[in-house]
């Protein structure tokens, strides 16, 4: 599935679950999700399935990474404390919306992953 594609299907499960955040939204589209697992996983990046990566971790599915940050309640000008890097999809969802993300992760090759993506 196409990024595009997969993002339009994930809006239209949000929108049947009353999750039509408008700035979280267009956070999660200007984040090509994609871009934070596997090539070999590209094709799931927005399914609601759990994504591995490394370091024997995992990124939530697209659905619920949204709902998680959707339910924070985060806006413009709040800082926001994430334990836990991952890929570092979330972090940098979030850092769209927030004035400032720091986030921890005690595995060294997801931080230099991570940092790596989001400097991209």
């Amino acid at each position: 599935m196409m990024e595009r594609e997969g993002f339009a299907s994930l809006v239209l499960r949000l929108r049947s679950e009353g999750i039509s955040d408008i700035t979280l939204l267009t956070a999660v589209e200007q984040t090509p999700r994609s871009k934070f697992m596997a090539h070999h996983l590209a094709e799931h990046a927005y399914s609601s399935r759990t994504i591995p990566i490394e370091c024997g971790s995992f990124m939530e599915g697209a659905d619920l990474a949204v709902r998680l940050i959707h339910r924070l309640r985060v806006h413009a000008g709040q800082r926001v404390l994430e334990i836990g890097t991952g890929s570092g999809f979330m972090t940098a969802v979030l850092g769209r919306i927030v004035e400032r993300v720091v986030s921890v992760e005690r595995y060294k090759t997801l931080v230099t992953d991570a940092q790596t993506r989001l400097d991209q």
